[in-house]
C-alpha cells in the first residue's frame, strides 16, 4: 500500500497527461481548457499522499475521527484527480472503510466496500480486490457473530489497555497452540501460515490460510482447532475492535529417530 503511495503523484500526473489511458472506457472527454494541468494534479497528488499517511499514524493509535477526517479529504482530491472509476479513488474508499468498521459504522462500511469493489471490476488491482473481498468477509464475519465495533473517534486519556497488543506477546500466547494442530497433517512436516483475526477482548472471529493449504482438510482442520483452542489460551486484551496477527504452524509427522 505504501509503495502505491509514493508512486501517486507521478501516476495522476500520466493520467491526466494521458486522459485515454486513465480511463479507456470515457465515453465523452472534457474540453482541454477546463482539464486541470498535469502539474496542478500532480501538486494534489502529493497533498492526496500526505493526507493519507497521516490518517495511517491517526488510525495506528486509535485516533479514528482524525484519521477519517485525513482520507475523507484525500478521497477528495483522488475524485477530482481521477474520478469515481479509478482503482486509485478504490483504494481511497477501502482506507475510509476500515476506519468507519473500527467505529462502528456497519452500513456505511458496506457500501464504501461495494463501490470500490465495483470500481476494481472496471480498473482491476489484483492485491486491492483481493484486500477488499478479504475486509468485506470480516465485516460479514462480525455481523454474524453479532460483533459490533464501537471505538470512539478518540481513545480515552488514560486507557487501561494499550490500543494494540506487543506483536511479540501475542505471537507466542498463540505459538503454544503448535503441539496441537500437528496432527492436521500426516505427510512430512511443513510449515502452514495463518492469518487470524482476534478481538480485544480475545476471541478469533476470521482465519485465512495462506497458499495451497486455503480451502484444503488442512486449512479446515487448523481452522477449526485453532477456533477452540484459542479460547484456552490467555491472550494479551488490547483496546482496538479487533487486530489480525500472522503465525506459521507446523504440521505433519515429527521425524523419527
Amino acid at each position: 500500500m505504501i509503495s502505491r503511495r509514493r508512486t501517486l503523484a507521478a501516476c495522476l500526473a500520466l493520467s491526466i497527461a494521458c486522459p485515454a489511458c486513465g480511463d479507456r472506457d470515457r465515453r465523452a472527454e472534457p474540453e482541454p481548457a477546463a482539464m486541470p494541468t498535469p502539474d496542478r494534479i500532480a501538486a494534489g497528488a502529493i497533498d492526496a499522499e500526505r493526507l493519507l499517511e497521516e490518517g495511517y499514524a491517526f488510525k495506528r493509535e486509535g485516533r479514528n475521527g482524525a484519521a477519517l477526517e485525513r482520507f475523507e479529504r484525500a478521497c477528495a482530491i483522488l475524485e477530482q484527480a481521477v474520478g469515481q472509476r479509478d482503482h486509485r479513488y478504490a483504494s481511497c474508499l477501502d482506507d475510509k472503510a476500515m476506519v468507519t468498521l473500527r467505529m462502528g459504522r456497519h452500513e456505511e462500511t458496506r457500501a464504501f466496500y461495494e463501490m470500490a469493489k465495483g470500481i476494481l471490476e472496471r480498473d482491476p488491482d489484483p492485491v486491492l480486490q483481493r484486500g477488499v473481498a478479504l475486509r468485506l468477509g470480516l465485516l460479514d464475519r462480525l455481523d454474524a457473530l453479532g460483533v459490533r465495533c464501537r471505538e470512539p473517534a478518540e481513545p480515552p486519556p488514560e486507557a487501561d489497555l494499550p490500543y494494540f497488543p506487543d506483536t511479540a506477546e501475542m505471537q507466542s500466547a498463540i505459538g503454544r497452540l503448535g503441539a496441537e494442530v500437528r496432527d492436521c497433517d500426516e505427510g512430512r512436516p511443513r510449515l502452514v501460515t495463518v492469518r487470524v483475526t482476534i478481538t480485544g477482548d480475545g476471541r478469533p472471529v476470521m482465519f485465512e490460510i495462506h497458499g495451497r493449504d486455503s480451502g484444503s482438510p488442512v486449512g479446515r482442520c487448523l481452522e477449526e482447532k485453532l477456533t477452540n483452542l484459542l479460547s484456552t489460551v490467555e491472550l494479551p486484551r488490547f483496546g482496538a475492535c479487533f487486530r489480525p496477527f500472522t503465525f506459521p504452524f507446523t504440521v505433519g509427522d515429527l521425524p523419527r529417530r
